[in-house]
């Protein structure tokens, strides 16, 4: 997999437009050290991006199965992670495949907290 430039690690990370320019402006003046903890601050942003926008889909599936709705919690959690990882390693510009997705996957998820328990609710489809 080709890895992720920096250049394109902070234009699609959340910062604002000034910081961005700001950013770009003096990359070519920033050492190794400062261009990898730059790296990794924008690594992190995306991870706790990722991780809010997983949290958020994943209450809406648990507001819909308290709701009555017949779904399966750990499958639906499946889904959201496998649709968030496919949409930030097309983001990334570097998913061109299922192994290249699962790479971007794994340097997202050395930023990530580590995942929470699922809530042991009942289906009720199962009851």
């Amino acid at each position: 997999m080709k890895t992720v430039d920096l250049k394109t690690l902070l234009s699609v990370s959340p910062l604002d437009n000034a910081t961005r320019t700001q950013v770009f402006e003096k990359l070519n003046t920033l050492n190794d050290d400062q261009k990898l903890q730059l790296s990794s601050a924008c690594w992190s942003a995306l991870a706790m991006q990722y991780q809010a926008r997983f949290d958020f889909k994943k209450t809406q599936i648990i507001s819909r199965i308290t709701q009555g709705e017949k779904l399966d919690l750990r499958t639906e959690i499946d889904k959201i992670s496998q649709e968030l990882d496919k949409e930030y390693a097309t983001l990334l510009s570097s998913a061109e495949n299922e192994e290249q997705i699962g790479q971007v996957r794994q340097e997202l998820s050395k930023y990530l907290r580590p995942k929470t328990n699922i809530p042991n609710l009942t289906n009720p489809q199962n009851s």
